[in-house]
Order: C-alpha cells, then sequence, then structure tokens
C-alpha cells in the first residue's frame, strides 16, 4: 500500500483531486472542495516539476491546510458581518424605516402605533406629541419600543 502512496504521479492526484470535487458535490459541506482543489494544485506542481512523492505529500498537506484555514477565515468574517446585518429572527429590527399609523396619541412615555400587520408599543423620538391617526415613520427600538417620529 505505501508503493501505491510513494508512486503518486500527476494523473494520479488529478484524479484524486476529481474524485474529491466529485464527493463535495454529494454534500460534504465544503471541506471536500479545498482538498480537492489541493490535490489538483499538486497535480499541476507534480507535472511542471520532477518533484518526489514524498515532497508532493508534504505539499498537499501545506497547500490543503492553507486552502482550509483561507476559507475558514473568510467564512468566519462574512459570518460575522451577515450576524451583525441580519434582521432574522428580529422584527423590531425589520420595521426600521417602515410606515405606519398612530393608533393613540405618542409622547416621550410611550403610546400605540400599527405597524404592518401587528400593533406595538412607540415613543416620540422628538419627544413631541404626536396625534392618534397620523402617519408615523419608525426610527430605531429601544427593546420592545419603537422609535417613531412624524412621517413626511
Amino acid at each position: 500500500m505505501i508503493e501505491l502512496f510513494l508512486s503518486m504521479t500527476a494523473t494520479h492526484w488529478l484524479i484524486l483531486g476529481l474524485v474529491l470535487l466529485t464527493l463535495e458535490l454529494l454534500g460534504s459541506g465544503g471541506y471536500l472542495l479545498w482538498i480537492g482543489g489541493s490535490a489538483l494544485a499538486v497535480s499541476v506542481v507534480a507535472r511542471l516539476s520532477d518533484l518526489s512523492p514524498e515532497m508532493q505529500w508534504v505539499l498537499f498537506g501545506a497547500i490543503s491546510v492553507i486552502f482550509t484555514l483561507a476559507w475558514y477565515f473568510y467564512q468566519r468574517d462574512k459570518d460575522r458581518h451577515a450576524i451583525e446585518s441580519s434582521v432574522m429572527n428580529q422584527r423590531a429590527k425589520s420595521l426600521i424605516g417602515e410606515r405606519g399609523m398612530a393608533m393613540t396619541d405618542i409622547t416621550r412615555s410611550g403610546g400605540r402605533v400599527k405597524v404592518g400587520d401587528g400593533s406595538w408599543l412607540a415613543s416620540s423620538l422628538e419627544g413631541t406629541t404626536l396625534p392618534a391617526n397620523c402617519t408615523v415613520k419608525v426610527v430605531s427600538i429601544e427593546g420592545t419600543m419603537l422609535l417613531v417620529e412624524k412621517a413626511d
């Protein structure tokens, strides 16, 4: 078995890379993509140089680690940004910028507005009293209270 590993040619690396990429298509979650890409990279290097099989395996391991870590750090930053800007499961945040109708007078201490299909506690952002039945715009959120201003 060790003889097989020590006799890897560029064609073997190409086949290994394509097999790993095919397995990735079946749903491994992204990990085999980088390992398969590493095998393809080693295939190119083995074709263009006279690298010993042992060094090909070392190169395969090093490229695999580099590709995988590069993807990890890229995806981690992308996920962190997506979570910070997401309004999923945060219905109140999704209401920022929406217009609604004041159901009661809205003061700095509170009132009720109808936005979309729901009724929400609201507070006047300017500190002035907004009369009932006027159109308001949601500016921000404090806990479960919408901060609103009179819509233009």
